[in-house]
């Protein structure tokens, strides 16, 4: 209660966790973790902070493979926040079932490599929803899925990412001049299957091609666009390769697809490129990933990977991405809480 810096703080530790915990006021962050691996912050209620609800930073060291899950920010700056000292930020994290309210950012991430944040719910953002820092290195391998975001002051969710996946979500707008989504450098992204509403918005999608930050391979599919707004789809001067399937605009906009001299292909996925082998994972403990390669033939830097395995999973997430010419990695990564065996 009423901490004047970090409520707690851990540096350069190995295999904690933090769990049911109350913070009543933090002077500066409620949980600081800096260069740490193998943890786990659990079932922590913060009423209020001056800074984040849980900061996660690289420094000098690694800042791995922790998991995060049922956190609740009543006030203060981002609920979350994974950051880095350097153009890197923190890698193999999992975020789930994350809460808050009278905050700026529900996520921001800057520099990370494999994320998984799922099951969360934002309202009242005095900025963004999910909030990716365009300023590092761009933030890879990362998969969004089943997240509401509600009632932002600036886009619902402002994007800077590669080789990632937006899957089940739903984005809405108060009466507002901002977007939905914005796409910011995205190269590699499949948005699907989410929900997009709200009231006098600019763009419900809006796809940068602004010189280095113009997306390129972006694929939208089974996306439902209802509301108002000036644009449904934006895709501006200098965006590439982006693809659209089966979206529905249940709505009037003034343009419902605007393309600004960007390339809008409709791609049918009926001839995919394939691979596959044999592969048998070693028992992974709690935190602990396997990965392997598959050789796809033409696959380049950039492009859209899927994985799938013929064993049942346990609980074990599969990500997958082309990692040089010809060549899919394939990542097995076990935050169940035990260890799991496929075989």
């Amino acid at each position: 209660t009423n901490c004047s810096h970090d409520a707690i703080r851990a540096e350069g530790w190995f295999g904690f966790s933090i769990d049911n915990i109350t913070i009543h006021v933090a002077g500066n962050n409620g949980i600081r973790i800096n260069d740490c691996l193998n943890f786990a912050i659990s079932n922590v209620n913060i009423n209020s902070a001056t800074g984040n609800g849980v900061l996660l930073y690289k420094n000098t060291y690694e800042m791995q493979s922790g998991t995060i899950s049922n956190i609740v920010l009543r006030s203060g700056l981002d609920v979350v926040k994974l950051d880095g000292i350097s153009t890197d930020g923190p890698s193999n994290i999992s975020i789930t079932s994350v809460n808050g309210y009278s905050i700026r950012n529900g996520i921001s991430l800057a520099g990370c490599d494999t994320v998984l944040i799922s099951g969360v719910m934002f309202e009242a953002c005095s900025e963004y929803g999910i909030k990716c820092d365009t300023t590092k290195n761009i933030n890879s391998r990362v998969n969004i899925s089943d997240i509401v975001i509600r009632n932002t002051t600036l886009d619902n969710a402002l994007l800077y990412l590669s080789s990632s996946v937006i899957s089940g979500c739903i984005f809405s707008l108060p009466a507002s001049t901002k977007n939905n989504i914005t796409t910011y450098g995205c190269s590699g992204v499949v948005i699907t299957g989410c929900y997009c509403n709200g009231a006098n918005l600019q763009d419900q999608i809006y796809i940068s091609g602004t010189s280095t930050l113009a997306s390129s391979r972006v694929v939208l599919s089974n996306v439902l666009l209802q509301g108002t707004a000036v644009n449904g789809i934006n895709i501006v001067s200098g965006a590439s390769n982006i693809q659209m399937m089966s979206n529905t605009l249940a709505a009037t906009y003034s343009n419902s697809t605007l393309v600004n001299a960007g390339t809008l292909t409709a791609q049918s996925s009926n001839n995919p490129l394939f691979g596959s082998a044999i592969y048998d994972p070693a028992s992974l403990g709690d935190g602990v990933g396997a990965t392997t390669t598959i050789v796809v033939t033409g696959a380049t830097l950039g492009d859209l990977s899927q994985v799938t395995f013929s064993n049942d999973l346990q609980g074990i997430t599969l990500t997958s991405w082309v990692s040089s010419a010809n060549t899919v990695s394939v990542r097995f990564q076990n935050e169940s809480g035990g260890i799991l065996d496929l075989a």
